[in-house]
Order: structure tokens, then sequence, then C-alpha cells
């Protein structure tokens, strides 16, 4: 595969990554009024598709670093993971609150940064 052909699928794959956010940053705005309200029924299954999410998202990002920090800023990956392992420890210990608090104070505000950076990229490229 060519560079250019390498480009072309890295600028694919954060246009998809873009749509997705859209879709993400909601559902866990909703799982963080559900772990603090109190669990549901589907609860778990919702909030492992959101951590499969989450986790998808890092996967695009590690492909497509390159794109992002292209013109020098550079997403915080030393707070992106802080953000991920305090995530996991509180999946971990199970303990709702804390994975709520991490949600809101850790993971949103990340998803929305790479959504601002990722619609720079997209709408520079169109």
């Amino acid at each position: 595969m060519s560079e250019k052909e390498y480009k072309i699928q890295q600028m694919e794959a954060l246009e998809e990554l873009y749509q997705y956010n859209q879709k993400l940053i909601p559902a866990v705005e909703s799982m963080i009024a559900e772990l603090r309200e109190g669990r549901r029924e589907d609860t778990k299954e919702l909030l492992s598709i959101i951590i499969n999410g989450i986790n998808w998202t890092i996967q695009v990002l590690n492909h497509t670093m390159d794109i992002i920090n292209d013109n020098g800023e550079s997403l915080d990956k030393e707070r992106m993971n802080a953000s991920i392992q305090e995530l996991g420890s509180g999946l971990q210990a199970q303990d709702d609150l804390k994975i709520a608090d991490n949600l809101e104070k850790g993971i949103i505000p990340l998803l929305q940064t790479i959504e601002a950076k990722i619609s720079v990229k997209i709408n520079a490229a169109n």
C-alpha cells in the first residue's frame, strides 16, 4: 500500500470515528446518569458496549495519531492513558460512582477533545 493510500484510509477512519463519537458521547452521558441513579436490567450490557466503543476509539487514534498531530498540536496521551486506567480501576472495583465520575470528568472531555481535533482535520481535508 502506498503512503497516499494509507493516508486516505486514515482519513476515512477519522471520518468514521467522528460519526461514531457523535453517538458515543450521548451514550456515555446516559450511562453516567444510570450509574448514579441505580443500575437497570441492561446496564451491565450497555456499559460493556460503551467500553468497547471507547477501546475502538483508542485503537483508531493509535493508527491515525500522525495525522491528528501533524500540525504540532497533540492529544495528551498521558492524560488519555490516566483516564483509561482510572476507568479500568473503577470497573475492576465495580464501583458505579467511581465509574460515573471518571466517565464524566475524564472520558467525556477526552472524547470531546478528540471530536474537535478530528473535525478540524476533516474540514481541512474537504
